[in-house]
């Protein structure tokens, strides 16, 4: 019940925003982004019609060498961004882009911010340049981060998880 009256109140307030403000924000964006990553040293972005005309706020990209799971967790970890990473149901698609192995995709809609957009570039820059804080291993077909750099959230409960994951415990 709940779930579904917040889903009517963000429906609502979407609603009573001026379409072509959303659209003009979402473009806007959208452009910073596909712009930034595509700036960035050996990062290829999807592209599969250069002549569309209207975009949407997603973009879809693949740094060359980098498991795209492993940036996504990395992203998240370090940056506090969250990306999807994988083949996104598009496998056809991307085998036939020869990216067979994935990719990560960035997401904007009308909460996203130029705050949001610029942290994951950073985050991506980072990357590029090798300024990591945390070690990561592929456990069980998952990375998972070593010497988490985030604190453990106060209030939730989770200090005698954090601790049971410690590599020290």
């Amino acid at each position: 019940m709940i779930g579904a009256i917040a889903l009517a109140t963000a429906a609502a307030e979407l609603s009573a925003l001026p379409e072509e403000a959303w659209h003009e924000h979402e473009n806007r964006l959208h452009r910073r982004l596909a712009e930034g990553v595509g700036a960035l040293p050996g990062i290829d972005v999807a592209r599969i019609w250069s002549d569309s005309a209207a975009p949407i706020g997603v973009v879809t990209f693949r740094l060359a060498g980098t498991d795209p799971a492993l940036l996504a967790a990395f992203l998240a970890a370090e940056h506090g961004v969250s990306v999807r990473d994988g083949r996104f149901c598009a496998h056809p698609l991307l085998d036939r882009l020869g990216w067979g192995e994935g990719a990560v995709r960035a997401s904007i809609g009308v909460g996203t911010t130029e705050e949001d957009v610029d942290r994951l570039l950073a985050g991506l820059t980072a990357w590029v340049t090798g300024d990591r804080a945390g070690r990561y291993e592929l456990v069980d077909g998952v990375w998972i981060v070593l010497d988490d750099p985030r604190p453990v959230p106060a209030g939730l409960g989770l200090d005698a998880l954090a601790a049971a994951l410690s590599p020290c415990s």
